[in-house]
């Protein structure tokens, strides 16, 4: 089969509650805006290279601004339990390892292509973005994620 464009909306984000696999699907999503990588770099210049710079690379980032909708049921007031999740992983401070969003502040996310055959898992921090909005549209949600450490990028078949 040859390959063709995808949707953004095809993706799934996901955040893990309990820091062992449990993957909390993040409802709302209206946008995913990956920053970087970036790359931090160390000028291992000297005189002899005529001026030309020279560096290498000691440091690599990346983030992913989330964007959506606020989601509610009207019924009972319960809050999508994965928006809800991010929101408490942002009051986190401090880090036991144990990737609790209730208590650490470094937590498991995960995001996944369509029909689930590419995958990429990782640890980060959350900042909520701007909440609400206009008057007359639905309230809006916003989280960027800003990844520790490498991430994990896998395919299945």
């Amino acid at each position: 089969m040859a390959a063709t464009e995808i949707l953004v909306q095809d993706w799934d984000f996901y955040i893990d509650t309990t820091g062992a696999g449990n993957w909390v699907a993040i409802a709302g999503i209206t946008s995913m805006t990956p920053n970087g990588p970036t790359a931090q770099k160390a000028n291992t210049g000297t005189k002899d290279d005529d001026g030309w710079d020279k560096h290498i690379v000691s440091l690599r980032g990346k983030s992913i601004a989330l964007k959506g909708k606020f989601q509610e049921d009207p019924s009972d007031g319960s809050r999508d339990s994965g928006q809800e999740a991010v929101e408490i992983a942002a009051q986190q401070v401090g880090d036991s390892g144990g990737y609790d969003y209730t208590t650490d502040s470094i937590v498991l996310f995960k995001i996944e292509g369509p029909g689930d055959n590419q995958v990429e898992e990782f640890a980060g921090s959350v900042e909520m973005g701007d909440q609400l909005g206009d008057y007359t549209e639905a309230a809006d949600w916003a989280c960027t994620i800003t990844y520790t450490g490498k991430p994990s990028t896998f395919y299945t078949d």
